[in-house]
C-alpha cells in the first residue's frame, strides 16, 4: 500500500521523519545528556504508540493469517520480540561504532578522575586537545585488543620532557589539569626499575614523528603509561601510538549517579 492510500501513513511519516531529524541534530551536540533525556523518552513513546496502532487496526481488519487462536497469539508474541530487540540490536551497533560508546573503568590507573567502577561514554566523532582522556587502542604484543584510557599530552612534531611535576613540551612548562598529575616516577624497590630510562622522563626527552602522540595516566605512580611502553607500532617509537589508534573522547561519567558529571 502507498503512502498516499493511508490516512494515518502520512502522519506516522511525518513523526519519524521528525524524530531520525531530531536523533541526527543531538549527535552533533558536544553534551550527549539532552539526547539521553529527550530521544529515549520520546523513542518509547512512539514505540508503545505504534503497538497500540497496530492492535487497533488489527482489530478492525477483517483478515485472518491462521484459522485457530493459538498459532496467531504465538506468532504475535515472536513479533512483539522482534520488533523490541531486532532494532535496537541494529540502530545501536553503528551508535556504538562511530558515535558514542559506553565503558567501565576496571583500574586505579586514571584514579581519581576515573575510578573503578565508573561507567563513562566516549564520543567518537569528538576533537580532541591537550589533556583531554582519550579511549585508545594499544598495541601491547602482551595484551593484544586492549583499550585504555589516558590524557593525551603530546602531539606531533613536540619535544615532550616529564619534570617537576608537569610536562615540559618544547621546553615549556605545563601543569595538569586538577585531578591529574602530579607526573611522578615510581619508587621501586629494585634497581634495574630505578635505572631504566622511561620514554619521555626526565633526561630522556621524546621529540614526537608526524604522527605520534603521547599519553599519561592521572594516578602517576602507578599509571601503564606512555612512559613504559616498550613496544612499538610499526612506523612509530616506542611510548607513542598514531591517530589511528585514538578512538574517542572520554566525555561524561553517568553512573554510579553521586559520580555523574563531565569530564
Amino acid at each position: 500500500m502507498l503512502v498516499r492510500d493511508h490516512p494515518g501513513a502520512k502522519r506516522w511519516f511525518g513523526v519519524l521523519f521528525v524524530l531520525l531529524i531530531l536523533s541526527l541534530s543531538f549527535v552533533s551536540l558536544p553534551s550527549l545528556v539532552p539526547a539521553m533525556l529527550v530521544l529515549l523518552p520520546v523513542s518509547l513513546a512512539l514505540q508503545i504508540a505504534s503497538w497500540v496502532s497496530a492492535f487497533r487496526a488489527a482489530r478492525r481488519s477483517d483478515r485472518t493469517f491462521f484459522c485457530s487462536a493459538p498459532p496467531r497469539f504465538v506468532v504475535a508474541g515472536l513479533l512483539v520480540l522482534i520488533a523490541i530487540f531486532a532494532p535496537l540490536q541494529y540502530l545501536f551497533w553503528p551508535l556504538k561504532a562511530y558515535v558514542v560508546e559506553a565503558f567501565i573503568t576496571s583500574t586505579a590507573s586514571m584514579s581519581p578522575t576515573l575510578v573503578p567502577g565508573d561507567r563513562f561514554l566516549v564520543h567518537k566523532l569528538r576533537a580532541f586537545q591537550r589533556f583531554d582522556i582519550v579511549l585508545i587502542a594499544a598495541s601491547d604484543p602482551r595484551a593484544p585488543g586492549d583499550q585504555y584510557v589516558r590524557r593525551i599530552v603530546g602531539f606531533p612534531g613536540e619535544t615532550i620532557e616529564i619534570k617537576n611535576g608537569g610536562v615540559n613540551v618544547n621546553g615549556q612548562l605545563i601543569m595538569p589539569p586538577k585531578g591529574a598529575g602530579p607526573y611522578v616516577r615510581p619508587v621501586s624497590p629494585f634497581a634495574s626499575a630505578r635505572d631504566v630510562k622511561l620514554n619521555g622522563n626526565e633526561g630522556n626527552p621524546i621529540t614526537l614523528g608526524p604522527d605520534e602522540y603521547f599519553f599519561l595516566g592521572d594516578n602517576s605512580p602507578i599509571a601503564g603509561d606512555s612512559r613504559y611502553w616498550d613496544w612499538s607500532v610499526d612506523g612509530h617509537q616506542p611510548g607513542t601510538l598514531p591517530r589511528s589508534h585514538i578512538k574517542g573522547v572520554a566525555t561524561w561519567i553517568y553512573f554510579p549517579p553521586v559520580r555523574w558529571r563531565r569530564l
